[in-house]
């Protein structure tokens, strides 16, 4: 397995946790043995060349991994999205005035007022409630979506360079939510969905 697919795979996999696992703060769990994805222990899914492709040493709490703080790189503590505040998790995917202007349009396309997450439990929460408008699948759609796109822009920041307008990520959002629903759309959480996004 080549490292592209491990850190593609890694990706998603933190964002997987959002709807997926109850993991607090993380410090308390493993990255690599405990099981806080569906995939059961990181290692045994990603496999044992693992922790030396992604850099995330095997004695790595879930906190420090999803905090970069463990990654074996030299990297800035400032955001990289926005240069003025130290960068972590709560920052980057919630609170970052870049994030923030993705969460505006997202909440904009679901016709509801503008939020501004607390913290990663109250993201998680927001997940979670049982509404309508719109029903929690949507929401946690909407919200790993959201959190992947805004983490992979990071990355093309910090690693390529690569700039993109919270306008144009926001479309890639877009796109993955339609995709998504489409090829669950014959699934009865999924059945009227994209009217519920699209309109």
């Amino acid at each position: 397995m080549g490292p592209s697919l491990i850190t593609s795979k890694y990706l998603r996999l933190v964002c997987v946790y959002i709807s997926s696992a109850t993991v607090g703060n993380g410090t308390n769990l493993s990255f690599w043995g405990d099981t806080w994805t569906p995939f059961g222990p990181l290692l045994h899914f990603i496999g044992s060349a693992g922790p030396t492709v992604l850099r995330i040493p095997l004695s790595a709490t879930v906190a420090d991994a999803t905090a970069g703080l463990s990654w074996g790189m030299q990297i800035d503590p400032l955001c990289c999205l926005c240069s003025a505040e130290v960068e972590t998790r709560h920052h980057l995917l919630l609170t970052c005035h870049f994030s923030r202007c993705i969460w505006e349009n997202v909440f904009l396309r679901l016709k509801l007022p503008p939020l501004l997450f607390r913290d990663w439990n109250h993201l998680i929460s927001w997940t979670l409630v049982q509404n309508r408008s719109p029903p929690p699948t949507l929401r946690k759609l909407v919200a790993q979506a959201s959190v992947y796109a805004i983490w992979k822009q990071r990355n093309n920041i910090l690693h390529n360079s690569q700039v993109i307008t919270p306008l144009s990520i926001f479309k890639i959002i877009d796109r993955e939510v339609r995709n998504s629903i489409s090829a669950r759309r014959h699934r009865k959480k999924f059945k009227d969905l994209m009217s519920r996004w699209i309109i």
